[in-house]
C-alpha cells in the first residue's frame, strides 16, 4: 500500500521527470480497493453478528438498509476527504484544527451512548454532525427494529450528497495548485 509520502513522490516525479501529471486517482486505486475490502468485511461481520444474536426478530430488509446507510456514510467520508486533502495542503495549521474536530465529533456522535439520554433540544445540534444520522438510523433498524421515516431518509441522502458535492467542488477548485504548496 502506498503511503501519502509515496503518492506525493510519484506525483512529483511524474510532473518533473516526464513533464506530465499522473491521473488523480491512479496512485490511490490500490488504497481504495484495500479499504473497500476491509470495510466490507467489517460490515458483513457486524450484520452477521446481529443476525445471529436476534435471528427470530431480525427482518431481511434491515441488512439491506444498513448497507444503504454504510454507503451513505462512505459518501460523507469521501466528501470530507476530498475537501480536506486539498485544504490541508494549502493551510498547514488546519491539520491540528481538523484533528480536534474529528475527536470532538466522535464524542458528539452517539456511538457509545443512545441519543435519547440527551435533552430533546440538543438533538438538532447533534444532527449537524453528519455521522450522527447514519449511526442513529443503523441503531434504529438493527437494535430497535424500526425504520426511520421517508423524510428522514431523504434528508440523510441529501446530506450525503451535499457533503460529497461540496468536497468535490473544494477539491476541484484547489487541487490544480496543490503542487505549489508541497
Amino acid at each position: 500500500m502506498l503511503t501519502l509520502d509515496g503518492r506525493t513522490s510519484l506525483a512529483i516525479a511524474a510532473a518533473e521527470v516526464l513533464g506530465c501529471r499522473l491521473p488523480q486517482g491512479s496512485t490511490t486505486a490500490f488504497d481504495w480497493t484495500r479499504a473497500g475490502v476491509e470495510d466490507k468485511v467489517v460490515l458483513v461481520n457486524g450484520v452477521s453478528f446481529v443476525v445471529q444474536r436476534r435471528p427470530s426478530s431480525f427482518p431481511g430488509w434491515a441488512a439491506a438498509l444498513v448497507v444503504v446507510y454504510m454507503l451513505q456514510l462512505c459518501l460523507i467520508v469521501i466528501g470530507f476527504s476530498l475537501a480536506t486533502s486539498a485544504l490541508l495542503l494549502r493551510y498547514r495549521d488546519l491539520n491540528q484544527v481538523w484533528e480536534l474536530l474529528l475527536q470532538a465529533g466522535f464524542f458528539v456522535a452517539p456511538v457509545v451512548y443512545p441519543l435519547s439520554i440527551l435533552p430533546e433540544r440538543l438533538h438538532f445540534y447533534l444532527y449537524l454532525w453528519p455521522p450522527t444520522a447514519v449511526i442513529q438510523f443503523a441503531r434504529s433498524v438493527l437494535v430497535l427494529g424500526t425504520v426511520p421515516s421517508l423524510r428522514a431518509h431523504a434528508m440523510l441522502a441529501a446530506a450525503s450528497l451535499l457533503a460529497l458535492g461540496t468536497g468535490a467542488l473544494v477539491f476541484k477548485r484547489l487541487s490544480p495548485r496543490c503542487v505549489e504548496y508541497l
